[in-house]
């Protein structure tokens, strides 16, 4: 005959809690995955800001077909982390700048820092 343990309710209370809180970690990591995928599909254009001035994100910044049929010819990439797509593009048509800069957390989302 084998033995059982069985814990007292108070003993399992923090173990709950913390598969709790790593399930809603968890939630919240594939919330945030879910809006990064949609934002992602949404930003797929440039966005004219004045005559002849666009802005856009990553998936803009991609898409070859959408800078050429707005006239597109600089690219000034701001994110160290987005590559510049087409630099060694053989029709040379585009000419690209380079500033390394990151949000600043502590700055409430409006400034950003130097790398």
């Amino acid at each position: 005959m084998g033995l059982a343990w069985v814990a007292p309710l108070a003993d399992l209370l923090p173990l709950h809690s913390s598969v709790q809180r790593a399930n809603e970690a968890e939630a919240a990591a594939l919330r945030a995955l879910a809006a990064a995928q949609a934002f992602t599909k949404k930003d797929c254009l440039p966005c004219p800001v004045a005559e002849g001035l666009f802005i856009g994100g990553a998936g803009a910044a991609r898409n070859l077909k959408a800078l050429r049929k707005r006239g597109i010819t600089a690219v000034v990439n701001a994110a160290p982390s987005v590559p510049c797509h087409f630099k060694d593009c053989p029709e040379d048509e585009f000419e690209y700048l380079v500033l390394p800069l990151f949000d600043d957390p502590d700055a409430g989302g409006c400034c950003m820092r130097r790398a």
